[in-house]
């Protein structure tokens, strides 16, 4: 038996396999990229936003958390919450200043409520004002 037929491989004699791709096949496939770029890349355009808007939500939480624990530090001692200042408690080895039982804003990031949260300058954050608001940098 022979088996080079043509008819059984499905070629005419003399001709080679198709390899590659058409120009349709290639202008499709560029089509479809061009599309899905289109729709994905303003969703992902805006992520270093995204980022510094998750940075801060993160700090905010922080620093709230802190407020609450400094809080109930100061009613597990027995600390006068009606006096404005003048009291002291303990957090994370930190002497935090209270005012009517929460932390006093200071401005500092070594002292207060800011140390005991851990937030601090080398991230890129800086005391705004005399209040003691943290804004990013």
């Amino acid at each position: 038996m022979n088996s080079n037929h043509s008819y059984r491989t499905g070629l005419r004699p003399g001709r080679k396999p198709q390899s590659g791709f058409t120009l349709v096949e290639l202008i499709t496939v560029i089509l479809i990229l061009g599309v899905l770029a289109a729709v994905a890349l303003p969703r992902f355009a805006d992520l270093q936003g995204k980022a510094r808007e998750a940075k801060v939500k993160a700090i905010a939480g922080s620093i709230r958390a802190t407020t609450g624990l400094v809080k109930a530090s100061a009613m597990a001692n027995s600390v006068s919450c009606a006096a404005a200042t003048g009291t002291t408690v303990s957090l994370e080895g930190l002497s935090v200043a209270l005012n009517h039982c929460y932390p006093q804003a200071l401005g500092s990031f070594t002292t207060g409520v800011l140390a005991a949260a851990n937030v601090n300058a080398a991230d890129g954050w800086a005391v705004d004002g005399t209040d003691g608001g943290a804004a990013a940098a």
